[in-house]
């Protein structure tokens, strides 16, 4: 094993040789150079920037505020606090398989058709809260059982 590699090694260097270099010296062959005036050198500027905030941020939504706002209105009333502190945790567009939008309501017969809806969980007060809907202003809790 031990010639093996002692044999690469000299097949790399051999590799370096120029061809018709008689001397077989392992000297590097020149670079070509380039003159470049100092005003065609680029400047480079040295920006500094602001630390980084650490902070976790909440998710950004792709629901329109026309949806958000009154889900978070409704889930500040709920937990008694300002809209402000409810914290969107996800939310996205969804289609459900049918008209109980994955949290059907007990004795509730739904349409057995797929429905064009979205799912937002909010925080608020240390509660979760799972809000299903179809537009604007149609929404629900969905309450675990």
């Amino acid at each position: 094993m031990k010639w093996l590699v002692v044999g690469f090694a000299v097949a790399a260097l051999m590799a370096c040789v120029r061809p018709g270099d008689s001397s077989a010296s392992l000297s590097p062959m020149p670079l070509p150079t380039a003159s470049v005036t100092p005003q065609e050198r680029p400047s480079f500027e040295v920006v500094s920037m602001p630390p980084a905030d650490k902070t976790p941020q909440p998710p950004q939504s792709s629901l329109p505020a026309l949806i958000l706002d009154p889900i978070l209105a409704d889930a500040a009333t709920r937990a008694g606090v300002a809209p402000a502190n409810v914290t969107v945790v996800s939310s996205e567009a969804v289609t459900w398989p049918d008209g109980g939008l994955g949290c059907p309501l007990p004795g509730v017969e739904y349409p057995q058709v797929p429905v064009d809806g979205y799912r937002v969980v909010v925080e608020a007060a240390g509660q979760r809260l799972d809000y299903r809907g179809r537009g604007a202003g149609d929404f629900r809790l969905c309450e675990s059982k």
